[in-house]
């Protein structure tokens, strides 16, 4: 009970606790060397960021058409047409190609 209502003073002391932990360790080894390891990290840290900004961008634009398409109407009335299933068409338009006469 005491621990836990002091979590946003504690958690920061431990996580430099283990910073300081993790790079005295790797100082210590010979074979292992920080800059490689700092770069890597650097490296996979860019990847999930590029990617994650893909998703978000292909989000977006899945959201933007959702808005296109439910409002078209309402865009088509304020280019200037009265009657915007006859530019877009309907369903049944879409699912035939057009071919239905």
């Amino acid at each position: 009970r005491f621990c836990e209502t002091r979590l946003h003073r504690v958690c920061p002391v431990i996580a430099v606790l283990n910073f300081c932990l993790v790079a005295g360790t790797l100082d210590y080894m010979d074979m292992v060397d920080f800059n490689e390891i700092f770069f890597f990290v650097v490296k996979v840290v860019s990847i999930a960021i590029a990617s994650c900004q893909t998703v978000v961008v292909g989000g977006a634009v899945l959201v933007g058409l959702f808005v296109v398409w439910k409002f078209k109407d309402r865009i088509l009335e304020t280019v200037g047409l009265e009657s915007g299933t006859l530019v877009v068409g309907d369903f049944r338009d879409w699912a035939t190609c057009w071919s239905m006469r």
